[in-house]
């Protein structure tokens, strides 16, 4: 076992030890020529080498790669030795331990998080070792990912202590989950520690919001870290919307996961858009509303109102604009774009079609299908 899933196996003991063992959850690497396995990629590659004749690109930049060490002279071709080498080094500052990637300026306090920050940003998917879910096709990078994910999704109902607000009906079976709902529900505007983009005038509520923020709006494609589809040419900068679309595009209607409403016949692919569904159609007037600080309009919806502020309230020299490449067509969400290229410009199999969940209807535009469910399904979303 390797340096980097020791203590996450470790630790693996202290939590949910109802529902795992030590046996079979990490990925060994496995050769496709004979029954040879080992739990080092770089093992796995000499060994191909050596008894199969096998070379490849990716071996040659492998095996030739330098891990520095930013504290002394150290230099290996190892990442593994570089770890190592790497778990004890530390440096004092202002009475803190700071620990410094080697391959960027990243830098913690926190020998686990430098861990898994290089494991999330360095390391490619086929030198991960993988956690695969026993229920379903799921894996995941970590082994807290795989455990949150078997608690949620495959665990009896019984066996699920419940995490409900106590300011409205919401629940869920995550703490973390309560706790970002009660801050982006029903804390006020002068509670709130803002993250503010130094680029822009840009606010966000969470940290992970600032982040993603600057990853689509301020960084060149260059340094963005692309998530691909292996089935088609997609890409995306999230891995969230990788899973989306793979969910949309690739799945049959018996490989997905439906989520239904319990209110009415609706049913969504992913629980967020059966959330935003549960709110835009069932939710009492209570409900709390975004409002604009400029004018009277407000939604249930907070992208509503982010793209009602840039329509109605930014001037042109305040707005990142989004340029078709096919024709003179631009626009101020990206979104808009995208559904102008898809139904001016995309043919065939590139095409997204938004279908009707209560019939056969299809549109290349998606409120166009929101229009039909409201005039031809109505008495069934009651």
């Amino acid at each position: 076992m390797s340096i980097i899933e020791n203590s996450d196996h470790i630790n693996s003991h202290k939590s949910l030890s109802t529902f795992f063992s030590c046996t079979n959850i990490v990925e060994n690497y496995f050769c496709t020529k004979c029954n040879f396995q080992t739990n080092l990629l770089i093992t796995l590659k000499e060994h191909r080498q050596e008894y199969h004749g096998i070379k490849t690109e990716s071996w040659t930049q492998l095996r030739f790669r330098n891990y520095i060490c930013k504290k002394c002279s150290l230099e290996t071709h190892s990442l593994i030795k570089w770890l190592q080498h790497t778990k004890s080094y530390t440096i004092d500052e202002e009475n803190e331990r700071q620990h410094i990637c080697s391959f960027c300026d990243f830098e913690t306090n926190s020998r686990r998080t430098l861990r898994r920050h290089i494991i999330t940003k360095h390391l490619k998917d086929d030198e991960v070792q993988w956690h695969r879910c026993e229920h379903c096709p799921y894996k995941a990078k970590f082994r807290s990912y795989l455990q949150r994910h078997v608690y949620c999704l495959h665990t009896n109902e019984t066996n699920i202590t419940w995490h409900c607000c106590q300011y409205c009906s919401f629940k869920t079976k995550s703490p973390q989950n309560l706790r970002k709902h009660t801050h982006s529900q029903h804390r006020n505007e002068n509670e709130i520690a803002w993250h503010h983009c130094d680029k822009c005038s840009y606010k966000g509520k969470f940290k992970h919001s600032l982040r993603k923020h600057i990853n689509t709006v301020h960084l060149d494609d260059k340094n963005v870290r692309w998530y691909n589809c292996e089935q088609c040419p997609f890409r995306t900068k999230y891995s969230s919307n990788l899973k989306n679309h793979v969910n949309n595009k690739h799945l049959g209607e018996n490989e997905v996961r439906w989520f239904h409403c319990d209110k009415c016949v609706y049913k969504a692919k992913t629980k967020n858009t059966l959330r935003w569904h549960w709110k835009f159609a069932h939710c009492s007037k209570n409900v709390d509303l975004y409002k604009c600080e400029q004018c009277s309009f407000e939604t249930k919806l907070p992208q509503n109102l982010r793209k009602h502020v840039i329509n109605r309230h930014k001037n042109e020299d305040e707005v990142t604009w989004f340029q078709c490449e096919r024709c003179p067509y631009r626009s101020k969400i990206k979104a808009s774009l995208k559904e102008h290229v898809n139904a001016f410009h995309l043919d065939g199999k590139d095409v997204k079609w938004y279908k009707c969940e209560l019939c056969s209807f299809k549109t290349k535009h998606p409120r166009s299908v929101k229009k039909h469910v409201m005039h031809r399904h109505a008495k069934l979303l009651v």
